[in-house]
């Protein structure tokens, strides 16, 4: 496989690398016939990122090594897996660069052990990056929600950036709820988890700040966030149309974005059970799948929702610990309160007394002898008086 991008669209491809790895650390190059397919899964296979890099995105495109044979003599499809950080290493500082940048060539052998990159800019220099492959064959599949029964909404991606603002990154989770009239958007909070430094965000959306905003009924879904932000910050950065599409609690959110032309890009995330919110214990429903392919006669199916559900499932535990020593802790001060007994204030350490002796003595010693020598007379009269009738 050989190919040719301008130096236009490398600036979009390292985005592009940038972006996945915030989901996964693996990212899956496929060369296919008319296109390029990177995609990225993260460990608990919850959020999935896929982008489909077309044909006209490149200069030049050669599925075949042979530069001599087209793509549609028996040439097979090449997929490999790559570790996201030396790629992200490799498209660090292009968007510094893309001035002087010219054209940036990928090539993978026939049977390839490393991805070959090499940039040239127009000043004659060339920079050649050679990235080690991982021993795997794997690619990834997904469907796609096309179900008449599913909730849409499309909008631009400066809409959902501006909303996403008033949360922090540190949340995990966001819940969508549709209604026919607004869409609120909000921090997942689980109502047994005991935060002190817990803030709760929600922004409200009327249903005309959207393109297209097709509610059937009232929904809510609870789903990861990071996944999403990093779906509507790459929208953004490219002024892209978002479209969201869901369903029932349980089932995937899909994002997705294009450019009908040179990309296609797909984002899916896993959606919490209505039960598992509720009564914080795991329920089965409707599995969608992620389909990693081995080998041509043997695939494996990766459960999108039961790897969400084995997460949380870990998550409640922990919490559930959590809150025992919260009990605890609140049962003895109910206790203090009861017997209104005050404990009194614990000494210093001995360690601490030693080191601090000299300031914990007190400042003037009653016991020394007073020396009866006068080296200043005072020169108030009134104290000397009083001093004499004491």
């Amino acid at each position: 496989m050989n190919c040719v991008i301008p130096g236009s669209n490398v600036k979009f491809l390292g985005k592009t690398f940038h972006t996945l790895a915030k989901i996964g650390d693996e990212i899956y190059f496929e060369a296919q016939e008319n296109q390029v397919v990177l995609s990225s899964v993260n460990a608990a296979t919850t959020e999935f990122g896929l982008f489909k890099l077309l044909r006209q995105f490149f200069t030049k495109y050669h599925l075949a090594e042979d530069l001599s044979k087209t793509d549609s003599q028996d040439v097979t499809p090449i997929g490999v897996k790559i570790r996201a950080k030396p790629l992200c290493i490799a498209f660090k500082y292009i968007s510094l660069l893309d001035r002087n940048l010219d054209t940036c060539t990928i090539s993978l052998d026939s049977n390839p052990t490393k991805l070959k990159l090499n940039f040239e800019y127009k000043n004659k220099i060339r920079r050649l990056v050679n990235i080690w492959l991982m021993d795997s064959d794997e690619s990834l599949e997904v469907g796609s929600l096309n179900s008449p029964n599913c909730h849409k909404i499309i909008s631009w991606s400066t809409t959902f950036s501006h909303a996403l603002a008033n949360f922090r990154r540190t949340d995990s989770e966001i819940t969508l709820i549709a209604s026919s009239s607004k869409l609120l958007l909000r921090n997942y909070m689980d109502s047994d988890d005991v935060k002190m430094n817990a803030v709760r965000s929600q922004v409200s959306l009327s249903s005309n700040e959207f393109e297209t905003y097709e509610i059937l009924e009232d929904a809510t879904v609870t789903f990861p966030s990071r996944a999403f932000r990093a779906a509507v910050q790459f929208a953004d950065n490219f002024n892209r149309q978002i479209t969201i599409t869901f369903k029932d609690p349980g089932r995937p959110v899909e994002v997705q974005f294009s450019n009908s032309s040179t990309f296609k890009a797909k984002f899916i995330m896993a959606t919490m059970h209505q039960s598992l919110s509720l009564n914080s214990t795991p329920t089965s429903a409707s599995p969608v799948s992620v389909a990693r392919s081995v080998s041509p006669e043997s695939t494996e199916s990766i459960d999108l929702l039961t790897g969400y559900k084995t997460h949380k499932k870990n998550s409640i535990e922990k919490k559930t610990a959590e809150l025992v020593i919260n009990d605890e802790f609140v049962g003895l001060r109910e206790n203090k309160d009861d017997s209104e007994v005050i404990p009194a204030t614990p000494d210093g350490s001995k360690r601490m007394r030693f080191l601090f002796q000299r300031c914990l003595e007190p400042t003037i010693k009653s016991h020394l002898p007073m020396d009866e020598e006068v080296y200043a007379e005072n020169s108030d009269p009134e104290c000397e008086a009083i001093l004499y009738s004491d």
